[in-house]
């Protein structure tokens, strides 16, 4: 937040450490104030709450109503929910409102810490956008959290999915116009989406980007971050190319007839694979003979086939494709493979192809939430502090927990073979389970889930495997974990956010179980980065309970022999063979190799950055320019302007003689009715001819204004300027996303590829406003229209 000063680093302090040191001075005036509010009424609450409204309007800062806010947000949820904030709670909730990304460890309640500052920033009367993983989630918060905003005057609302057909525009907008709104930033970046494409102000939902705050935030601010929820519509019919191309790629052989680069989901073809498809398909010349949509099918068929695994990538659910997070191992929130891909697997799968969609507009989660005037993070291990500082400009701040840290995390064990390591896995469940320990065990993949799944059963274990299909049914496993000896699969952070209590509401239960040692995480797989393997033992330990985590792995596993690389593989394979194996070293080199896989993503995530800013800074301009014109902005000299544009670059293109006259005229005639003989248009040059045909247009445009009447004719180009520009966009996105995969090659050439995406993105943007304003100006002259009578 620009302008607190006590914020610039010290020589020996980190902002973070600055920000932490100002939230405690914060929790001590909150507490100093907490005997006065607890002695207010729930009337003189709300009253005091009001207060705190006005004294912002007169001009007082919301930095210096801060523990005046933090202290009528804790007395108001422990009236209407019984729950008191704990103090680190408001040490969380203002570092929140300074601007961060907080660290607190899961279940030492971030829900009711996120209240703080959104109650705070809705005394400003602009609404406040609270945003977490998942339809389910936003909808818990949102009831958890409501009664406390309801009791201090504001209002509460919701924008997730409907459970059928599109959300209606009116709901919605009720939905924003709330003090706080809670739900995913999928949903609100559709809507956001949306709103860039309607015909006047009355029709948008959304009434700005005024502060994010945003739950799960190791999600998505980095996991999912180069997410794009697409605004589309359906093709008619379905692109026969996929079914032929299909069983073409399926006699291809890899290394032979093309290459695969797993990490950035690119296959290329080789020479030797080109004469093949050639000879398959029967053409001399494949880049010839195809046209670029073929291509664009050819390319996402290959990666359908390499790139993109079944029950890894997606799952087969009901005779349709359902995209997956490999991070987390759940269904993505409004996900869906776009630019074809989707068809492509269907095909593959040998499933009906759906509909293809053009993409109308799109936005990345990073540049949505970047787009926002203030965005504030909270997550529950915030590894990746350097990508939050990089792309967001936010500070990472860790907050103690209210209670010491139980949790004993074991050494990473190594087993010869992945029979090995379930045989191992199963033993110590049913140990566990015996002595009344409730395990949760954590698998890579679904595939993974079912075989430990098929082990148990076999064991005569009882358990539940939880899937990634439903919010509100994986909610209610997860949070049966920790019950007296209940065993529990879960894929990856499948149901990530629920709270594991022990013994849920029984206080006798919690006590057996915290004799037993608390809750057991047993990880059967690598997780891509530290922060994933921290998350899942973080589920063990919570609120100062007793817990262990363990992570058993299989030095077999392709994901561990290419992460710690030969040097280390062959001291993991002799570990393995000693049943009480672990080594410092190798469990060193282990957590060196994930962390520099986390340094490579930050960069990148950095990378994907200032690519995306190139088009997100276009598609700003152009809704910009769109927004104004449409809501009284001055078209007639946005016209004019335009009008002159392309004359201006007709006349300078068009050629001496009678043919170059003939040609220009034609052009000309397309554009408008030009009163201009061929004759006269071959004898003028340079500036005369430019000045010769203005001035028709302009005669032309005065008839017309005429014809249709002034106010007829300025909607008219208001319609016409949003409908061409609606039309022309996609093709603009389409050419940057053909562009920003051709320029990647130069980076093999030595040249910087970034470099020559700006220079290019920058060109075909030009093409682009040109475009517009060439048909803007055909339509206005050769468009019937109809005057209908007013009611």
């Amino acid at each position: 937040m620009a302008g607190i000063s006590w914020l610039r680093p010290g020589r020996n302090r980190t902002a973070g450490a600055r920000i932490l040191e100002h939230s405690r001075t914060v929790v001590a005036a909150a507490n100093a104030l907490e005997a006065t509010v607890r002695a207010y009424t729930d009337q003189g609450l709300r009253a005091f709450a009001d207060e705190l409204r006005q004294r912002h309007c007169d001009g007082a800062t919301l930095d210096a109503l801060l523990p005046e806010a933090a202290a009528v947000v804790r007395e108001t949820a422990h009236r209407v929910l019984g729950l008191r904030l704990e103090d680190v709670q408001l040490m969380g909730g203002s570092a929140l409102h300074l601007g961060s990304t907080v660290e607190m460890r899961t279940g030492e309640g971030k829900t009711l810490t996120i209240t703080i500052p959104t109650f705070l920033h809705a005394l400003s009367g602009r609404g406040v956008h609270v945003m977490t993983a998942n339809d389910y989630l936003a909808e818990r918060d949102a009831a958890l959290t409501e009664p406390v905003y309801q009791a201090l005057g504001l209002t509460c609302g919701l924008a997730v999915r409907p459970a059928h057909g599109n959300p209606v525009p009116a709901e919605r907008r009720a939905a924003y116009a709330a003090d706080v709104t809670y739900g995913t930033p999928y949903e609100l970046a559709y809507d956001y989406l949306r709103d860039t494409r309607v015909w006047s102000s009355d029709e948008t939902v959304q009434r700005g980007r005024h502060l994010a705050v945003v739950d799960e935030a190791d999600l998505l601010l980095f996991d999912e971050a180069g997410a794009s929820p697409v605004l589309s519509r359906n093709v008619a019919g379905t692109d026969p190319a996929y079914a032929k191309m299909t069983p073409v790629v399926q006699r291809l052989r890899p290394g032979l007839h093309y290459t695969v680069d797993p990490a950035r989901k690119l296959v290329t073809l080789t020479e030797a694979g080109t004469e093949r498809i050639e000879d398959l398909l029967g053409v001399a010349d494949l880049h010839r003979t195809a046209g670029a949509r073929l291509l664009r099918t050819l390319d996402n068929v290959l990666r359908a086939k390499e790139v993109f695994q079944r029950d890894r990538d997606y799952l087969v659910e009901n005779g349709a494709v359902e995209t997956l997070n490999t991070r987390t191992g759940r269904i993505t929130a409004n996900g869906a493979f776009g630019g074809g891909l989707m068809q492509a697997i269907a095909a593959k799968e040998g499933l009906p192809i759906p509909q293809e969609e053009e993409k109308l507009a799109t936005v990345t989660l990073h540049g949505f939430l970047r787009g926002y005037e203030q965005l504030t993070a909270i997550t529950g291990v915030a590894t990746e502090a350097e990508a939050y500082r990089r792309v967001y400009g936010l500070e990472t701040v860790r907050i103690p927990t209210h209670r010491p840290v139980r949790r004993v995390d074991q050494p990473a064990r190594y087993y010869p073979d992945d029979r090995a390591r379930l045989d191992a896995a199963i033993g110590l469940t049913a140990a566990r389970r015996a002595a009344g320990q409730p395990v949760l065990l954590g698998t890579a993949s679904i595939n993974q889930s079912e075989q430990v799944s098929a082990a148990l059963t076999t064991a005569g274990i009882p358990h539940t495997a939880v899937s990634a299909k439903n919010h509100i049914e994986e909610a209610e496993l997860i949070a049966r974990a920790g019950r007296v000896g209940a065993v529990t699969v879960v894929t990856r952070m499948v149901g990530r956010g629920v709270d594991i209590r022990l013994g849920g509401d029984d206080p006798a239960e919690h006590d057996a179980i915290v004799r037993s040692g608390g809750l057991f995480v047993l990880a059967l797989d690598l997780y891509e980065t530290r922060r994933l393997e921290l998350h899942m033992r973080g589920r063990a330990g919570r609120r100062g309970d007793p817990g262990e985590s363990a992570v058993y792995l299989a030095v077999t596993d392709e994901s561990l022999v290419k992460l710690v690389g030969p040097k280390h593989i062959g001291m993991l394979a002799s570990i393995a063979r000693d049943p009480n194996n672990h080594s410092r070293l190798t469990n060193y080199a282990l957590e060196r190799a994930l962390d520099n896989r986390t340094a490579m993503q930050v960069e990148q995530l950095s990378a994907s950055v200032r690519y995306d800013d190139v088009a997100q800074g276009q598609f700003d301009r152009i809704c910009r320019q769109r927004r104004n014109l449409l809501e009284g902005g001055n078209v007639r000299e946005w016209v004019r302007t335009a009008i002159d544009d392309v004359v201006g670059r007709l006349t300078a293109a068009s050629q001496p003689g009678a043919e170059g006259a003939e040609q220009l005229r034609r052009a000309l005639a397309d554009l408008y009715p030009i009163s201009i003989s061929t004759v006269t248009l071959a004898a003028l040059r340079g500036d005369d001819l430019t000045a010769r045909v203005r001035a028709d247009v302009r005669s032309a445009y005065e008839r017309r204004e005429g014809e249709l009447t002034a106010p007829v004719l300025e909607e008219l180009e208001r319609r016409v300027q949003a409908s061409v520009t609606d039309r022309c966009w996609p093709e603009h996105l389409q050419a940057l996303a053909d562009m920003s995969a051709d320029t990647a090659l130069y980076s093999l050439t030595g040249s910087d590829p970034l470099a020559r995406y700006q220079l290019e993105a920058a060109r075909q943007f030009t093409e682009l406003t040109r475009q517009i304003e060439q048909e803007t100006v055909g339509y206005l002259f050769n468009l019937e229209v109809t005057a209908e009578p007013a009611e």
